[in-house]
């Protein structure tokens, strides 16, 4: 059978040799065919890239014109024409380095300013009257939004484009901002790129309204049918990039392969039919067509090598085999590298874990299309898709394509939509008709919104209580969609508990961005609870702080050491008895210092720079009045990041009273244990819940038991005498309302039977029932006195209890006027004991000095005695030996025994009522330092609190100069009222607490210049650009007040008129006269805003009321106008008719004469 196959093939040599003809044909003509469509492929794709890359650019070129007029128009519609123009367009310009100048364009198309000037010397040119620039300019206007006209010739020379966005205000258009962009900054991107890549030509055409095409710029005449063309859609038109390659087509090489594919089918046919014919050279002819088809594989092979995407092929086990350039390129590896790695070692091995290679299909026969997360050689990640299935020669091919990029745009947009999710406040979408779209978590938590509840079932209304839904269905919701944004504070309703949550809420419409058409209502709500909660805390802290202060009497400084400048708060001035505003110097401060103690002052102060922590210490200053004074100092330092010390401060407090307190009971210790040494006076006490008995040396010594240092409740009880075995119980009997001064004498007997008789003095200490729980008192051996005194004891102890148990002070004088006797009260009054009064007058004995009393005073006072028989309660003002001075009240009556006429004098200190009094004026003293003192506190608290609001604000500036994304500037712009109304809050809290701290300071007042002050002062406020201000000052005879207060109320009134103003109204004004006169200033201010209903009128200058819940404010503006007013003596005069506006009279005293 096989010979007769042979035979059969060998006898049709002709069919066999056209089969093999058009088998060779058929795969050279597929080769070629292959190797045209990849190379076409991969030219279009290079031609597609560089169309959209440079489209991006050009678009990104003029839509920076939007940007940056859009930007411009929002400063200039919200906060006026910035005095800082050139500053502002500067940083716009920079951030739109395309753009070569900005403009603007008044109401009369007069440009008014340009920036940069250099260039563009077109300041005063009217548009609407200039032909090149008039349609565009009209055409904006008639759009009523942004438009660019060109390329059109510009006057400042050359052409270009001109965008612009019209200005409107109430009274309708008000001018233009212009941005333009010459044609040689597009051409140079152009020329750039064609630079930066000679392979492509550009043609860049301007679409008309007739659909015809206007080119202004071309690289090259290109035919439209073969060039790739990109649309560019701007807000001016529309606009068509042209690109095509400028390598020659690949049809000649293509028709030369299939030609050789043709004549290589034609040859290998022709050998069939010869080799058929000749077996012998068969096999010779097969072995060169192998190698012709190698030869074709690696020309296939090539093809792939080029081709744009990277492209791996493995083996069944995932080991790499082979790689294009591309792959290497994506990659990081060497080729080399590549073909030695398993697809385990490229891919993340997260990525791997989570979604493992799919052999198995491939197995199958199954193309696998999938996400991979790749590691390039360096280690960074990058994401692709790819695209594999198994060859039939057994290996895996995978096509890999980047979507970093993609992936990139993906996470961005799940950063997003988690921000919004966990935002801490409520975030909600709801169409322009009130249904719910959307309310993020934290939302839904803030109001218990029912989880079975369905949006479509629910109105906006319904998250507001009864009460209040009503005003935000006929106030607030027509406000939101009149001016697209709607900010204040709120309630909200639990929906399970019907309790208020209040909260800051801030509405605004939702605009399709390509129609600018209201599409829905945006909300967001901050959750004010915690922010009530810790304001009053706050207050709260503040009080304490100011009682801490005025009670501590506590001086504060701090020192930079940098600039050695030294700041001390106005209590430090006088604790230091230096003049208010003295520059403060190290040395300075040593010179006041007293020479002992200098040393260690330097000694802390090193020691404080060098380690961190508090440092105490107690030094002394010489006053100058030679005095010392012993201040107690608290410091620390601030460290910089390279720990050195940058500033020093600490508090300072006077402890003179403190020290020599302590001195004086040290002295007066001193004298009591000398007389207890001298006295032999034992102290004793006896612990009765604990029944624990503590005895003194002396106590010992007197009871005969020397060697002893303690002992108990009986032991002692042993020594009582028989006869006074009770006094114990009798002192214990006594109630906490008794007497428990009163001595007690009793006897003891010794252990050698010995007789003592004890004077003591004791007393009881009570708990809260009133019962003894500790006695205490001392223990004198009298047993000498009572033995010698026995006889006289009967007769003397009636006066002798009566004097000098007296609260009355008594002196005795002689016929003679000298002291025969005083009583303890006398000593206790004068500082003096006993012997020094006896057996002198009392001027005589030089103890005491009786102020304003001389020789005349005394003759008249004893005459008077002598005539009226007595003297009572006659006031008499004594200085001691010690200096200190007090009021006595005096009575002298006469006394007669041992048959001579002696005297009687009664004293009783009056000096506690003086010490009330002068307590009184000191304590006014006082109070006036510490307003001075916490006026300076507020100052500082007010520094600490707005330094860093007005970074933030500046902050802010900042962004929305530079942030071209609506949305974040919508957000920002509430932020800034939000912080402004805070900065004013904190403002009103100061000048109320000046107001009530701060003295009046009289001088000459200058209206104009003040009320020029305080309108530039208000410029930020919504509605002041709107409103005309007129201003009437007769000020000629000169007045004279406190400044800081009439800033103070022209401030509060004049921005009240603004706030509270209906800017619909024609000619919203305001209107202020000043009047002054010898006898007051009289001040109007007038208004035709929303004005008052009368029942308003007496409460508007309550704290907190505010007229309406529309307008932001903090309530207290008012008040404080009351309060300042009242510090004037002035008087106001309120009258308003609802809708028509208000008036406010205010007339404050001149005390230009005072």
């Amino acid at each position: 059978m096989p010979e007769f196959n042979k035979r059969s093939v060998f006898k049709k040599p002709l069919l066999y040799g056209f089969l093999a003809f058009l088998m060779v044909l058929i795969i050279t003509q597929t080769i070629t065919n292959q190797r045209f469509k990849i190379e076409n492929q991969n030219e279009q794709n290079k031609v597609n890239e560089r169309a959209l890359k440079l489209g991006e650019d050009l678009q990104g070129i003029l839509g920076q014109s939007s940007t940056a007029t859009q930007t411009l128009a929002f400063i200039v519609e919200n906060y006026g024409i910035p005095e800082n123009f050139d500053s502002i367009a500067q940083l716009l310009i920079n951030s739109n380095k395309n753009i070569d100048a900005l403009e603007l364009v008044n109401r009369d198309g007069v440009i008014t300013h340009v920036y940069p000037l250099a260039g563009n010397e077109v300041l005063g040119l009217n548009i609407f009257k200039d032909s090149i620039g008039k349609d565009g300019a009209i055409t904006t206007l008639e759009r009523k939004d942004y438009f660019t006209a060109g390329p059109i010739d510009l006057n400042q020379g050359g052409s270009g484009f001109v965008g612009r966005r019209p200005l409107f205000n109430e009274d309708g258009f008000n001018g233009f901002v212009a941005a333009v962009i010459r044609l040689s900054t597009v051409i140079r991107a152009v020329e750039k790129d064609l630079f930066d890549d000679p392979l492509f030509y550009y043609q860049l055409s301007k679409i008309n309204p007739n659909k015809t095409e206007e080119v202004f710029y071309s690289s090259k005449d290109i035919s439209k049918g073969e060039a790739i063309n990109v649309p560019l859609t701007t807000s001016q038109g529309e606009w068509k990039l042209y690109v095509i390659s400028n390598q020659p087509a690949s049809y000649s090489t293509t028709i030369i392969f299939s030609i050789l594919g043709f004549l290589l089918s034609l040859v290998c046919g022709i050998l069939v039919w010869f080799l058929v014919r000749q077996p012998f050279k068969l096999n010779q002819l097969v072995k060169e067509k192998t190698l012709l088809l190698k030869k074709g594989q690696q020309e296939y092979k090539a093809l792939i090598e080029q081709a744009s995407d990277g492209i791996i092929v493995t083996n069944v086990s995932g080991d790499i085999v082979d790689v294009n350039l591309k792959a290497v390129e994506m990659l990081g590896y060497t080729k080399e590298e590549l073909n030695n790695k398993n697809l385990t070692d490229i891919i993340h091995p997260e990525d791997l874990k989570n979604n493992p290679i799919r052999f198995t299909e491939f197995i199958k026969g199954k193309s696998v299309l999938t996400e991979r997360r790749l590691v390039r050689k360096d280690g960074s990640e990058f994401f692709v898709e790819v695209n594999a299935k198994l060859q039939a020669n057994k290996t895996i091919q995978g096509i890999l394509r980047d979507i970093n990029k993609r992936k990139f745009i993906e996470t961005e947009n799940k950063k997003l939509i988690a921000i919004v999710e966990n935002s801490p406040g409520f975030i909600g979408l709801a169409t322009l008709s009130g249904t719910p779209l959307y309310i993020n978590d934290e939302g839904k938590k803030l109001v218990n919104f029912p989880s079975d509840k369905e949006f479509s079932k629910t109105s906006i209304l319904d998250f507001f209580p009864k009460e209040f839904a009503e005003t935000a269905e006929q106030e607030f919701l027509p406000t939101l969609f009149k001016t697209g944004i709607w900010n204040m504070e709120v309630p909200f309703q639990d929906f399970k508990t019907n309790s208020i949550v209040p909260v800051q809420i801030s509405c605004f419409i939702v605009k399709d961005k390509v129609v600018n058409e209201p599409i829905g209502i945006g909300c967001i709500a901050l959750d004010l609870r915690e922010h009530k909660k810790k304001t009053q805390e706050m207050l709260a802290l503040q009080s304490k702080m100011d009682a801490a202060i005025r009670i501590g009497k506590i001086g504060y400084w701090d020192y930079d050491i940098e600039t050695e400048n030294a700041n001390w708060s106005p209590r430090l001035y006088e604790i230091y008895n230096v003049k208010p505003g003295t520059t403060i110097t190290i040395p300075l401060l040593e010179s006041l210092i007293h020479p002992d103690d200098v040393d260690l002052h330097r000694k802390v102060l090193k020691e404080t720079i060098v380690e961190n922590g508090t440092h105490s210490y107690t030094y002394r200053i010489l006053d100058n009045n030679g005095s010392i004074k012993y201040l107690h100092i608290e410091m620390e330092a601030d460290f910089n990041e390279e720990d050195l010390p940058v500033k020093l401060r600490g508090t300072v407090v006077d402890v003179t009273e403190q020290k020599e307190a302590n001195n004086k009971i040290l002295e007066l210790q001193n004298k009591m244990d000398a007389a207890i040494r001298i006295g032999k006076i034992g102290y004793w006490s006896w612990d009765l819940e604990n029944n624990l008995v503590d005895w003194s040396h002396e106590m010992f010594e007197i009871y005969g038991i020397p060697d002893k240092s303690s002992i108990t409740l009986e032991e002692a009880i042993e020594f009582i005498h028989p006869e006074d075995s009770n006094v114990l119980a009798e002192v214990l009997s006594r109630k906490p309302e008794d007497d428990q001064t009163e001595a007690t004498v009793y006897k003891i007997c010794l252990k050698d039977k010995t007789v003592k008789h004890i004077l003591s003095f004791n007393e009881n200490v009570y708990n809260d029932q009133g019962e003894p729980i500790q006695l205490q008192g001392t223990a004198m051996d009298i047993t000498g006195s009572v033995l010698a005194e026995e006889a006289l004891r009967e007769s003397q102890e009636k006066f002798s209890k009566a004097f000098q148990n007296n609260l009355m002070g008594m002196i005795m004088l002689n016929e003679e006027r000298k002291v025969i006797e005083v009583n303890r009260t006398v000593c206790t009054i004068t500082g003096l004991t006993r012997e020094e009064l006896l057996g002198k007058t009392i001027l005589e004995s030089g103890v005491v000095t009786i102020d304003e009393y001389d020789d005349v005073k005394r003759e008249k006072l004893w005459k008077k005695l002598s005539e009226e028989g007595e003297i009572i309660n006659q006031e008499f003002t004594i200085t001691l030996k010690d200096g200190e001075t007090k009021s006595l009240l005096v009575s002298i009556e006469p006394l007669y025994f041992n048959q001579k006429e002696n005297y009687l004098i009664n004293l009783i200190d009056n000096s506690k009522r003086k010490e009330a009094e002068e307590a009184l004026k000191s304590q006014y003293i006082e109070l006036k330092k510490t307003n001075s003192e916490l006026d300076s506190f507020v100052y500082s608290a007010s520094h600490e609190l707005r330094a860093p609001l007005a970074s933030i604000l500046g902050l802010i500036q900042l962004i929305l100069m530079e942030e071209q994304e609506p949305q974040l500037a919508l957000h920002l712009n509430m932020m800034v009222k939000s912080i402004e109304r805070l900065d004013d809050f904190i403002k009103d809290i100061i000048e109320y607490s000046r107001n009530k701290h701060v003295e009046i300071k009289l001088e000459t007042i200058n209206f104009t210049n003040l009320l020029e002050i305080t309108l530039e002062s208000l410029w930020y406020l919504e509605n002041m650009s709107k409103i005309k201000v007129k201003i009437s000052i007769d000020d000629k005879i000169d007045f004279a007040s406190d400044n800081k207060r009439i800033s103070i109320l022209l401030n509060n009134f004049i921005s009240n008129a603004i706030k509270y103003h209906d800017i619909t109204k024609k000619a919203p004004s305001i209107w202020i006269t000043i009047k002054t006169s010898k006898k007051e200033a009289i001040i109007e201010i007038k208004d035709n805003g929303l004005g008052m209903a009368e029942e308003q009128l007496d409460k508007i200058f309550d704290m907190f009321y505010r007229i309406s819940s529309q307008i932001m404010g903090s309530g207290i503006g008012l008040f404080i106008v009351k309060e300042v007013l009242g510090k004037l003596n002035g008087t106001i005069e309120v009258k308003s008719v609802l809708g028509e506006g208000s008036t406010f009279t205010l007339k404050i005293p001149n005390r230009s004469n005072k």
